[in-house]
């Protein structure tokens, strides 16, 4: 089979999975299971199963780290207001 299409389906399936999150510890578990590890690869699964480019611009002093702009994306999906935007 096609990499690619594997790739996507496995994609799609975290993005379903994802939807119906609301607890870190719930986000974590399918990261854990899909064998995601990297926090840019956490940021983008969570931009896209809310449908964003985007959720925040903010100007910083400094730079993020990774981990801390994954840490401001879960933030936002788990306030979940997100949710009314989405069909």
């Amino acid at each position: 089979m096609n990499n690619l299409i594997t790739s996507y389906e496995i994609a799609k399936k975290v993005v379903e999975k994802l939807f119906f999150c609301t607890t870190k510890e719930e986000v974590d578990k399918i990261f854990f299971e899909s064998k995601i590890e990297d926090p840019i690869d956490k940021k983008f699964f969570l931009q896209k199963c809310m449908q964003v480019e985007k959720s925040y611009d903010f100007p910083a002093k400094e730079k993020l780290s990774d981990d801390d702009e994954y840490e401001c994306e879960l933030a936002i999906f788990l306030e979940g207001s997100w949710r009314l935007l989405t069909v």
